[in-house]
Order: C-alpha cells, then sequence, then structure tokens
C-alpha cells in the first residue's frame, strides 16, 4: 500500500519548475510512525506511478513516461504493476496536449528513483524545445542551473542550421542574386536547304501515247 496520499498536481499558473524537487520530496517523505506493535521494519517505502508523475507539469512529462520502461530493464527503477489505472495529460513531441492513460505501478522509493525522475523531467524540456515546441524558459531556470545554457544554445545553433537550410530559406537567397541574361539562340541557316527544294523540279509524267483514231 502506498506510504504517500494523492495529492493534486501542482501544475496550475503559480507553480515553478524549480519545485519540482520540493515535490518529490514530499512526496517521499516518511509517513507517521505507526505504533510500536504493528510496525514493520520490512515494509519497503513505496510510491505511486501516478503520484510521481502527478507533480511534474504536464510539459515535462514526456520523458518520464516514454524512458519509464528502459528505466525499469535497466534496473533504475523497481516497480510492480497493480490493478488500478490511471489517465494524466501530458505534451507529447507535436507540442498537444494527450491523455496519458496507464495502469498505475508501485515504485520503489529510492535516490535513485528520485534522481532519474529530475533528470527526465529536464530532458523533457530539452526534446520539446529541440521539435520546435514553445516551452517556457526563464532566465531564473538558466542561472541556477536548472537547465544547461551550453545544452541550449547548442539547440538553438541545430534549429538555425536547419533554417538556413530550408527551401524557402534558400528560393530567398537565390531571389537576391542578379539573374544571368538570357543567351541569344543562334538559328540555323536554312536558305540553302530551303532553295534546294524550290529549285529542283518536280519531273514532269510524259504523256502516254494515244492511239490513233480512224477518220
Amino acid at each position: 500500500m502506498s506510504h504517500f496520499p494523492v495529492q493534486e498536481s501542482p501544475t496550475g499558473p503559480d507553480f515553478q519548475p524549480g519545485e519540482i524537487d520540493s515535490a518529490l520530496d514530499q512526496l517521499g517523505a516518511s509517513p507517521s510512525p505507526a505504533p510500536a506493535e504493528t510496525a514493520r521494519t520490512d515494509a519497503p517505502s513505496l510510491a505511486r506511478w501516478s503520484e510521481l508523475l502527478g507533480v511534474i507539469p504536464t510539459d515535462k512529462r514526456l520523458k518520464p513516461i516514454t524512458e519509464f520502461s528502459r528505466a525499469i530493464h535497466e534496473g533504475v527503477i523497481q516497480a510492480a504493476t497493480i490493478t488500478e489505472e490511471f489517465n494524466l495529460p501530458y505534451v507529447d513531441a507535436n507540442g498537444e496536449e494527450v491523455e496519458f492513460k496507464s495502469k498505475d505501478e508501485l515504485i520503489l522509493d529510492t535516490p535513485e528513483m528520485h534522481d532519474w525522475f529530475r533528470q527526465q523531467a529536464t530532458e523533457s524540456t530539452y526534446t520539446l524545445v529541440s521539435l520546435g515546441v514553445e516551452v517556457k524558459i526563464t532566465e531564473e531556470q538558466i542561472v541556477k542551473g536548472e537547465l544547461d545554457f551550453t545544452r541550449l544554445a547548442e539547440i538553438r545553433r541545430a534549429a538555425a542550421t536547419t533554417q538556413q537550410q530550408t527551401p524557402s530559406h534558400t528560393a530567398a537567397a537565390s531571389a537576391r542574386k542578379p539573374k544571368p541574361k538570357p543567351k541569344l539562340k543562334s538559328t540555323p541557316n536554312t536558305s540553302s536547304k530551303t532553295g534546294q527544294k524550290s529549285g529542283s523540279a518536280t519531273p514532269e509524267k510524259a504523256p502516254k501515247d494515244t492511239p490513233a483514231t480512224n477518220e
């Protein structure tokens, strides 16, 4: 059973990207101690997949969703599927908000799992920006190191290179170049051929001999 109460997603207009860490830490907070007679020292600390996604803004859920199975395969996350299902919106690679539907999972709460969620939430920003999706990026995020300036600069440079190579930009550049003057085509001298055709007489057919008639 999850140790963490279901919380409303702090993704409203007042939610700041830097609050992801504190939101995840709140999910990972230790519950109130149970009575000594019922406490189990071997009970693992678990978190729900839906709760962890719920504390991440919608535009940062793409990579946690798409990379979740890989993280389980690689042993970064240990999870067990449960019967309940959940729906959560997220911003996909096309910049559209769509619904993610899945069976819920109980995830072992570890520092590695928290680090993975923080990293994938940040990677979602880089991925969407590189795909041309408009994502809110503030100076504060870069100054505080929440987003890497060098990484963003590389994405910006790649976008500028693509713009320079687009057909519309190439056509505009070629339109500015002066067009070369068309070369005059030399017309072949056909007078000799015409003369030959006009000067050559068609041989007349010889008149047939008419039979003489007796008067």
